[in-house]
């Protein structure tokens, strides 16, 4: 095993040959959609449409040209968290058309996009059938099933004036505005968030820092370093700001830090993902002196990667599991019509999705052993 920051340029390397020899970068739309006359993106052959995190898209736009109906049809439209306008169904029942102006971008926009279509008196009513998030919500009516364990990291840029080498203890003082340098109501340097909506955001801010919720942040007093914005320095959506997507590395400059997923570091270095790293670099999160936190070389996580078993961090969760989220009616007495493709492409640990292990290792995930489990139900 490598430490990260080795993994890194042992990946860029595989990236840089997949590139020269013309290895085309996965798109995160269906690989069928087209434009209709209105603008919107469609892929009407696909029966099962979502929305959601962008964590995994990629990896489920592969999985979506493997996963099929019994008869060899593929059956999953995974819509990228930046798709734009989508239409999901042709002849919907309800008065708007399933018509997004704005595809849900993240985790958390994702499963309430499937919660809305879960309520016979939405709008969106039966036009989603499934959602992508990086994280357990606890959405009501929703099942999150687990099809495969990112981890979550921090990168800053190759030149950056921080160190690559934190404890956590050193990001939360970061991201607590009392670490040398976020101090002050005009510091030096900026903790930065991806953008409302985000599961790996919602990941950092509860399971890694501790704080209740992100809403802690809009305190702009105690809390001046941490930013989700562009211009480094406000907090929330803002007419005048752009948020900062998830995963986007070159959102960062030489005085910044922000989490990002491990799986889309690798994917993106690889070729697998659509490469916005820029000039970023994974850091290493430190138990202790001795024990960095590791992942495998050259692209599946170790599934040991932050579960420190002893030493100042303690046991310290920096392995998440990933989940494809369905309607949890579908176990019940009355399963939506849909049911029969929703459990062949997610349910159980021979579903398609979790019998294709070589496409999810593919995009830097490790494979889960509970792959396709239902327990998670709301």
């Amino acid at each position: 095993m490598k430490r990260i920051q080795r993994l890194a340029l042992a990946a860029c390397g595989v990236g840089v040959v997949a590139s020269a020899f013309g290895t085309g970068v996965a798109v995160a739309d269906p690989s069928s959609s087209s434009v209709d006359a209105n603008g919107y993106k469609t892929a009407y052959d696909r029966p099962l449409q979502g929305f959601g995190s962008d964590t995994t898209e990629e990896v489920m736009n592969g999985l979506s040209e493997v996963v099929t109906d019994a008869s060899g049809n593929k059956i999953l439209a995974s819509w990228g968290a930046l798709a734009g306008k989508v239409k999901t169904r042709q002849s919907p029942t309800n008065a708007n058309g399933c018509q997004y102006d704005v595809a849900p971008n993240g985790s958390g926009n994702g499963t309430t996009a499937l919660q809305n279509a879960l309520n016979p008196n939405d709008a969106y009513a039966g036009c989603i059938d499934f959602a992508r998030s990086s994280s357990n919500s606890k959405k009501a009516g929703l099942t999150y099933v687990p099809f495969a364990t990112d981890a979550v990291g921090f990168a800053v840029t190759a030149n950056s004036s921080l160190p690559r080498k934190l404890s956590l203890q050193d990001l939360k003082d970061m991201y607590s505005c009392t670490y040398p340098g976020f101090t002050g109501s005009n510091p030096k340097y900026h903790a930065l968030l991806p953008q409302s909506g985000s599961g790996t955001r919602s990941y950092w801010v509860t399971t890694v820092l501790g704080f209740s919720s992100d809403t802690v942040f809009n305190d702009r007093t105690k809390y001046a370093c941490v930013a989700d914005q562009t211009d480094r320095k406000t907090f929330g959506n803002s007419a005048s700001t752009t948020p900062i997507q998830e995963h986007a590395g070159n959102a960062l400059d030489s005085k910044t830090i922000v989490p990002i997923s491990v799986s889309q570091y690798i994917a993106q270095l690889q070729g697998a993902a659509a490469d916005i790293h820029g000039n970023a670099v994974l850091g290493t999160i430190l138990d202790d002196a001795t024990n960095p936190t590791q992942v495998s070389y050259p692209v599946t996580l170790n599934t040991s990667y932050g579960n420190f078993g002893s030493g100042n961090a303690g046991n310290a969760a920096l392995v998440r599991a990933v989940y494809n989220v369905v309607p949890t009616s579908l176990f019940g007495a009355n399963p939506p019509a849909n049911a029969s493709l929703l459990n062949r492409a997610f349910v159980g640990s021979g579903s398609q999705v979790c019998s294709n292990s070589a496409v999810i290792q593919k995009y830097g995930l490790a494979t889960a052993a509970n792959c396709g489990d239902t327990s998670l139900q709301y």
